[in-house]
């Protein structure tokens, strides 16, 4: 099964709408030195398994568009956020 796991980055609030331009990131993704381990060792348990699994790390891009994985998305069985 094709699987797409997502890390989206925290998102600020600004007057009751969400931040889309100049996505600056906020709470623990502001200071993290590391990259998301947990997303990173379920994809590999899950290529263990025989799946194949797509990464979108929005917060190691700086992103919070999906634009670039709409193939997969609409191609996948499983969506993990």
């Amino acid at each position: 099964m094709k699987i797409l796991l997502i890390e989206p980055p925290i998102m600020d609030y600004v007057g009751g709408n969400l931040r889309t331009g100049g996505l600056k990131p906020i709470a623990m993704d502001a200071v993290r030195e590391c990259p998301p381990y947990g997303i990173y060792l379920l994809a590999s348990i899950l290529r263990n398994a025989g799946h194949h699994v797509v990464l979108a790390d929005l917060i190691a891009l700086g992103s919070n568009r999906l634009t670039r994985w709409r193939k997969d998305i609409l191609d996948c069985g499983l969506i993990g956020i």
